[in-house]
């Protein structure tokens, strides 16, 4: 086990700049130190306590008043599509197609005429217009398309969403994960100090190796403050889509997510056809066909019956009944009927590339998710085990004499790095899965409002 301490506490030869406490070069005792007081013994050497600065720098715990709450991918998911209020929006749009198809499928309302010929003779009717079949079966076609269009629109926001949390919770994930490895090594760093300068004080160091302890508990203080500030503003992000109106943490593990994620449709092709940025397209298309049918049935004459009640003079009155016929001979819609199936065919074409788009980004993360897995793989075989296999036999060579202390530290540093290159290829393999799941992830019953979602 004692290689595992020193694994740990290598971790702090990594980054940052030289604060003001550390000791200087000039062989005095740190800032406070009784020099009056016996020299301790090396055995009697304990750690030294934590700074208020340090460890906020490099805590990792949360730090909201009142407590964060600390949210699993699941839970960030749920928030997210119940309270996100762009989300909302989306659904009410949902409705208020719902409630335009239904108007567009009333009836006419009938009109009342009234005629004058003299001052005793007048005609008064109502007359109810006639709408032909095809007129009432593109309104009604137009209103369902309406709605399947606004439908559309919420799963695309909703996937959008879905694909933006995730992320944002990766993201997050990863920036702890680096912290979590930096508050380590900043504990270990500032155990080697102490040690340094006792050592210094016994006569046994050496103003170099104070040197460097001390610039390393600077530059990882540094880096934690960087990172945790990274933090904030990835959970900030995330708290906003999520509709959450207090502080929020993650909790989870970056490897588990990726192989989750890293589950594909066996059908691409499907994927693509069915994806709501292809769908809107499509229900693009199918609209302005029916808005050009529509129109052409404007072109039809305009047919009104109901009862008429003539007066007469003498005071006579003849019931009866009137027809009217509308011929529309001036406008015969020509520019509507251009402008629909103009329109129409540039649906058909966004479709088209919107089709060939997705296949392409599929196509290429699919590839990226693939050889990051086998990157990972091989950066794990080839790089970080025989990393940590250097740093146990140059353990074993300092302890023994042959080897500088230097040669030492550049073992230990060489193993923080790989360590946090891991960490960004696997992370990066996260985001690539979720970026390909955004393509091909099926969708399922159940979302808000009885509308279809991931």
């Amino acid at each position: 086990m004692g290689w595992v301490w020193v694994l740990n506490g290598l971790l702090l030869f990594f980054g940052g700049s030289v604060f003001a406490e550390a000791n200087p070069l000039d062989g005095r005792p740190p800032y406070g130190t009784d020099t009056t007081s016996p020299r301790p013994a090396a055995q009697e050497l304990t750690s030294p306590p934590v700074s208020d600065s340090e460890a906020v720098a490099c805590d990792v715990s949360s730090t909201g008043s009142p407590p964060s709450r600390v949210l699993t991918l699941a839970e960030a998911l749920d928030l997210a599509l119940r309270q996100n209020g762009s989300l909302r929006v989306r659904q009410t749009e949902v409705e208020a197609a719902r409630g335009r198809a239904r108007q567009m499928s009333a009836p006419p309302n009938p009109e009342v005429t009234t005629e004058l010929f003299t001052v005793q003779e007048r005609v008064l009717g109502l007359q109810q217009p006639i709408r032909w079949p095809t007129q009432t079966q593109a309104l009604r076609r137009l209103g369902e398309l309406n709605v399947e269009e606004a439908v559309a629109d919420y799963r695309l926001s909703q996937r959008e969403l879905i694909r933006d949390v995730r992320l944002q919770f990766i993201e997050a994930l990863a920036l702890r994960d680096r912290i979590a490895v930096l508050a380590e090594s900043l504990r270990m760093a500032r155990e080697v100090q102490t040690t340094a300068e006792a050592r210094l004080r016994q006569g046994f160091g050496s103003l170099e190796e104070v040197a460097r302890a001390a610039i390393e508990v600077g530059r990882i203080r540094t880096q934690c403050a960087v990172l945790r500030g990274a933090l904030g503003v990835r959970l900030a992000d995330l708290r906003r889509l999520i509709g959450f109106d207090g502080d929020v943490d993650v909790t989870g593990d970056l490897a588990t997510l990726a192989r989750e994620f890293g589950t594909f449709s066996e059908n691409p092709a499907e994927a693509v056809e069915t994806h709501p940025w292809v769908a809107q397209s499509r229900i693009q298309e199918a609209l302005w066909e029916a808005q050009g049918a529509l129109e052409r049935g404007y072109r039809r004459p305009v047919l009104a019956l109901g009862p008429a009640v003539g007066f007469f003079e003498g005071g006579r009155v003849s019931p009866g009944f009137v027809v009217s016929v509308t011929v529309p001979v001036l406008d015969r819609r020509q520019g509507s009927l251009r402008e629909a199936a103009a329109r129409a065919e540039a649906a058909r074409q966004s479709a088209a590339y919107r089709r060939r788009e997705l296949a392409l980004r599929l196509e290429s993360q699919t590839a990226r998710y693939r050889d990051l897995r086998r990157s990972l793989e091989v950066f794990r075989r080839d790089v970080l085990d025989p990393a940590e296999d250097l740093l146990h036999r140059s353990r074993e060579a300092y302890l023994q004499g042959r080897i500088p202390f230097v040669t030492y530290v550049e073992a230990f540093r060489t193993l923080v790095e790989v360590r946090l290159e891991a960490l960004g290829i696997l992370e990066e393999l996260a985001r690539t899965a979720v970026e390909v799941q955004f393509i091909t992830e099926p969708e399922s019953l159940g979302g808000p409002d009885g509308t279809r979602g991931p």
